[in-house]
């Protein structure tokens, strides 16, 4: 992923203590603007049912329909209807022209360093999907959340096809848990 100097990455391994705690305060912060300006939340979730590394996105996105389904929280790309390179760039015309004054939270996985692997990052900025597999998607999202599901190396789409399983649930585990708790509607705080 290739984030702009000015952002502040923030990353949380979810395997230390407090992690998540961090997690959800960092996230509820990011989204100030969204809560005070009166936007529609949107929780884009890009990636891949069929290839176990770029299914972070759906898994969340999964999870997330079912505890969002009865508010006014929007959520995109889930198992059944995934949003991945083919349609990404129809789903965010689709998302700016049905819904008014939009914020959206972007959500993929990635590969980084050996040392972050299992790990997840967040911040305020577009996120740049596609870049671990020379791709030229669009960017997209106010906020951008990430799971580094494994080591970037010479062949990351075959890494992506090798990818642990547990990693990715894991990651999609603790990215949803912190994402519901972080933005859920106040009737349920």
């Amino acid at each position: 992923m290739n984030i702009q100097k000015e952002t502040k990455v923030s990353y949380f391994n979810p395997e230390t203590s407090y992690s998540s705690f961090h997690f959800i305060h960092t996230l509820r912060k990011c989204c100030k603007d969204c809560f005070s300006l009166d936007k529609n939340l949107v929780i884009l979730c890009i990636g891949s049912d069929r290839v176990i590394g770029d299914c972070l996105g759906p898994l969340v996105g999964h999870k997330l329909s079912s505890l969002f389904k009865n508010s006014d929280i929007h959520v995109y790309g889930t198992l059944k209807n995934p949003v991945h390179a083919k349609n990404l760039d129809i789903t965010i015309k689709k998302i700016r022209a049905s819904i008014q004054n939009p914020y959206i939270i972007a959500l993929d996985s990635s590969l980084g360093t050996n040392s972050h692997v299992g790990c997840v990052t967040l911040g305020k900025g577009a996120l740049h999907p596609g870049i671990g597999t020379g791709k030229n998607l669009p960017h997209v999202g106010d906020i951008f959340i990430t799971g580094i599901v494994n080591e970037s190396g010479l062949n990351n789409i075959s890494t992506l096809q090798t990818t642990h399983l547990a990693t990715v649930v894991k990651l999609a585990d603790f990215i949803s848990t912190g994402v519901y708790m972080s933005v859920r509607p106040s009737k349920a705080r």
